[in-house]
């Protein structure tokens, strides 16, 4: 071990690092921008999906709860943006895929990073293809995911340094 590194440090930032998501999203969905740009749409890649169904939760609970008292914006519930303007995408994701319901299937995308460093397959496992079918149609558990991807358009993400 190197002089100056934590113990786990790199360990719990790969652990952790997705969740940041949550916050991204969230200043994007209670900004308003989506209603203010109904065909904008935002995709989470390489953050899993199995946070989601909480957030989403969460948001709607916000919204009814605090939306008078926080003057808040937004036109929906949270929960409409999702499979609207939001989207993510999962490789590996069992606590995910049981929690698509919650989610909203029209949200979820299966990716692969193959051939990144975790050697993951271009095809989704057979474990993870089982629980995505278990109580699904074929047709609700592929093919809507692979619709709902191929009806995005996307444009290069953009970075903005500033002057400073």
């Amino acid at each position: 071990m190197g002089r100056g590194r934590t113990l786990g440090g790199v360990e719990t930032l790969i652990n952790t690092i997705t969740l940041g998501t949550a916050e991204s999203f969230g200043y994007l969905m209670w900004s308003g921008v989506f209603d203010r740009h109904p065909k904008l749409t935002v995709v989470s890649v390489e953050s899993g999906i199995g946070w989601l169904g909480y957030f989403r939760e969460r948001a709607n609970n916000v919204y009814k709860r605090h939306r008078h008292w926080t003057h808040s914006g937004l036109k929906n519930e949270p929960g409409y943006y999702f499979g609207r303007n939001i989207f993510a995408t999962f490789e590996e994701d069992l606590v995910g895929i049981r929690t698509r319901d919650v989610i909203g299937v029209d949200a979820l995308l299966w990716s692969s990073d193959y051939p990144h460093n975790r050697h993951v397959v271009a095809e989704m496992s057979g474990e993870h293809r089982r629980a995505l079918r278990r109580g699904r149609g074929r047709g609700e558990a592929e093919g809507r995911l692979g619709e709902r991807g191929a009806g995005l358009r996307f444009q290069p993400a953009m970075t903005v340094h500033s002057a400073s």
